[in-house]
């Protein structure tokens, strides 16, 4: 009988590579997020991070919201 792997939760990493991979222009948005587009360029090859200030940014601009699992258990 095979077991089933748990599914595995999508980062914020992930979802904002995927939403910058959507755009047109990644100028547009660097300059309507407020954050620098070749920080963003970088940020889509996996060359850097973001700091947190501009992913909230990105988040902003995007709509990503994120929700704290009330069930899973801190410090585990």
């Amino acid at each position: 009988m095979a077991t089933q792997k748990p599914e595995q939760a999508t980062t914020l990493t992930q979802m904002l590579q995927e939403s910058l991979q959507k755009v047109d222009s990644i100028r547009l948005v660097a300059r309507e997020a407020g954050v620098h587009h070749a920080s963003l360029l970088r940020f889509l090859r996996g060359e850097r991070t973001l700091r947190l200030d501009k992913a909230e940014a990105l988040m902003d601009y995007f709509g990503i919201r994120v929700h704290r699992d009330e069930n899973k258990q801190e410090g585990k």
